[in-house]
């Protein structure tokens, strides 16, 4: 049986209690959801320190980096990002290594 993605946003808010009443429901929501998280976080940080709109090839790297981060112990991405991340605290939020060196490797390896 498949459940509607509004179903399944209305049984989490459930617990959570009404999202207009709440304020912090949907920035709990968003923290509780790691790939959402990762998206979310990244996508503030970037609009907010550079000052401008994403760029087309930052979406597909921002994709991949939520599904990294959260659940790989060890990701490579270039060094934008790598500062971006370290800046954020995501790999320390999610015990992850985060570099733009294979020479950082051989340190953790």
């Amino acid at each position: 049986m498949e459940i509607p993605i509004s179903k399944g946003i209305e049984i989490l808010f459930h617990h959570r209690g009404d999202p207009q009443k709440n304020k912090n429901g949907i920035d709990d929501l968003i923290h509780d959801i790691p790939i959402l998280n990762t998206y979310v976080t990244l996508r503030v940080h970037i609009n907010k320190q550079f000052g401008r709109d994403i760029q087309p090839n930052d979406l597909f790297d921002i994709s991949f980096l939520c599904l990294c981060i959260p659940y790989c112990d060890i990701v490579l991405c270039d060094k934008f990002f790598t500062a971006a991340i370290h800046s954020t605290h995501l790999d320390s939020n999610y015990n992850t290594f985060v570099g733009y060196k294979l020479s950082e490797l051989e340190e953790i390896l």
